[in-house]
């Protein structure tokens, strides 16, 4: 069993700085009047249950407090308060060390427990009583209490609080019970009631057996008449094909004699054919010696004139690059162009940023009122069997009070309704902006890729038009993406 070992006290009413040591055991402090004796005890309260509430017992003139209480196993509490913080220590019985803040009106679990020094409650109500510590004149335990406090504590003590809550908990389900009895039977009569009123269903059902039956039939009839049409459209379709077949059989009646004819035939196309290459050959050739014969009566000036095609072709690359230079500075002057007018399309985004934050209010609104809207079906539903209620009792005072804040509602129902309607206007509209907005950040990303894409095709800087090598388009692809 532990025990409190030692206390320290710091500003604690009229000690400025104690510090005590208590023995396993009685204890006991002895002094004259007002010197503290009870602040002792009231300290050890305030430090292991956080009572008394609020400040009045700092020492006068001081602002900070604070009660230690060390405990046989070597925990050790530390209550500490002041103008700023307020505040638990603990250091566990393995030494280890935590502190606490913002625990209200509560002492922290961890502290509990360790300590094992808890409320406990003496009846159902959530007052909780401190059993380890006495006041100076409180009475011995539950003396001083009311007698129903003293039977339910002893009750709690032998058990019998169990039964209480059984018996309550009976009580309160066999209401229930019978209230669900009475609901089924009363659903048991509905029932029974509305199956009258199908009776007729039976005919229908015989009738409509017959129905099926009828229909099944015709189907079958269907189906057998569609098999006899495509057979039909076969049978003329084969009777065509055999007439067209025996036609060409007619025609190919001397096909024998044919066949001895064809080797021959094909013989004599072989050679004609081999005479005809040879034909072409020495055509071609002729043409050729005769081609030969001019190129080198051009070709007498070979080596200057493979002097100027060189010399033109270095001029030719150079004009193609310096056109393909031209032709990308002028597509990036007119892209630039295009980009600065769409940039002055997009200077007003700060209002349309604004005017999506009020719709985004109004978006909230709408919830709001949707809710409202809700609420005031349910109302309609009442109303209407309220206004039943009302004909009976036509010259009743209290109906009267009623009808008149039925039109009061009424009229704010209406309010409301316009409030919807407009603000569903609105929500369209947000749409649609949202929409624009859209289309307006995906038009902005392509400008952006097309123009990166001229800077890096051309190698050239768009500000000094000087050359740019890797690292430089490395950084102008860095500003370009995030700038």
């Amino acid at each position: 069993m532990i025990y409190i070992k030692k206390v320290e006290l710091h500003n604690f009413q009229s000690h400025e700085y104690t510090e005590m040591e208590f023995d396993r055991g009685l204890n006991v402090i002895l002094g004259n009047s007002d010197v503290g004796k009870t602040a002792i005890l009231r300290a050890i309260k305030w430090a292991l249950y956080n009572e008394p509430k609020g400040d009045y017992f700092i020492r006068q003139g001081e602002k900070d407090v604070s009660c230690k209480v060390t405990f046989s196993n070597g925990v050790i509490v530390e209550r500490l308060k002041t103008p700023s913080k307020n505040s638990y220590f603990l250091v566990d019985a393995s030494g280890n060390e935590m502190r606490f803040e913002g625990f209200g009106i509560d002492v922290p679990k961890e502290i509990t427990d360790v300590t094992n020094m808890y409320k406990v409650p003496l009846d159902n109500s959530n007052n909780k009583t401190i059993l380890n510590i006495a006041e100076q004149l409180d009475g011995p335990f539950l003396l001083n209490e009311q007698a129903s406090l003293r039977a339910s504590a002893i009750g709690r003590l032998i058990g019998v609080n169990y039964v209480d809550d059984a018996l309550r908990t009976v009580v309160r389900d066999n209401k229930r019970t019978n209230q669900e009895i009475v609901e089924l039977i009363k659903n048991r009569d509905d029932l029974k009631e509305q199956l009258d009123g199908f009776s007729y269903i039976k005919e229908y059902k015989e009738k409509y057996d017959k129905i099926t039956n009828i229909r099944n039939k015709i189907k079958k009839s269907q189906d057998k008449l569609e098999l006899c049409s495509k057979l039909k459209e076969n049978f003329y379709k084969n009777k065509c094909e055999l007439e067209e077949i025996s036609a060409l059989l007619e025609k190919f009646k001397n096909l024998n004699t044919v066949e001895i004819i064809i080797p021959n035939l094909e013989s004599f196309i072989l050679k004609k054919d081999n005479f005809e290459n040879y034909l072409n050959k020495i055509i071609k050739t002729n043409n050729e010696i005769n081609l030969i014969i001019n190129n080198l009566e051009k070709l007498k000036h070979l080596d200057e004139i493979s002097l100027k095609a060189s010399q033109i072709s270095e001029y030719k690359n150079n004009l193609s690059i310096y056109e393909n230079l031209d032709n990308k500075y002028k597509k990036n002057l007119k892209e630039l162009s295009d980009v600065k007018d769409d940039l002055k399309n997009y200077k007003n985004n700060v209002e349309i940023q604004n005017i999506a934050e009020k719709l985004q209010g109004n978006l909230t609104f709408y919830s709001k009122v949707s809710q409202y809207k809700d609420n005031l079906s349910k109302i309609n539903s009442k109303l209407s069997l309220g206004n039943d209620y009302i004909k009976n009792f036509f010259n009743n005072d209290k109906i009267d009070f009623i009808s008149k804040t039925i039109e009061d509602k009424t009229k704010i129902l209406k309010e409301i309704s316009y409030v919807e309607d407009k603000f569903r206007n609105i929500s369209n509209e947000i749409s649609v902006i949202n929409d624009k907005l859209k289309n307006i950040d995906e038009d902005i990303k392509g400008y952006t890729v097309s123009y990166e894409k001229t800077i890096l095709d051309m190698r050239v800087c768009p500000f000094c038009y000087s050359k740019i090598d890797n690292e430089s388009i490395e950084h102008i692809k860095y500003h370009l993406r995030n700038d």
